[in-house]
């Protein structure tokens, strides 16, 4: 589930443009099941947008990490 999510759109895309899209975890909270992320899409050398969500993950493990 998507709790809270921003999206910045910083050139334009085009149909048929190859685009490549990356996302990384930057928290984990187990013992809420809360992920934040951080995305971004390039295509060509140029970036097209960029984000950050937070996620809501159902069935979660505990691992006893760090954060």
């Amino acid at each position: 589930n998507w709790l809270k999510q921003s999206l910045y759109l910083d050139a334009p895309a085009y149909a048929g443009q190859p685009i490549t899209a990356i996302v990384e975890v930057v928290r984990l909270r187990p013992e809420k099941h809360l992920v934040n992320l951080r995305g971004a899409c390039t295509t060509t050398g140029a970036t097209v947008c960029t984000g950050e969500s937070l996620v809501l993950a159902q069935n979660m493990p505990e691992t006893g990490g760090k954060e």
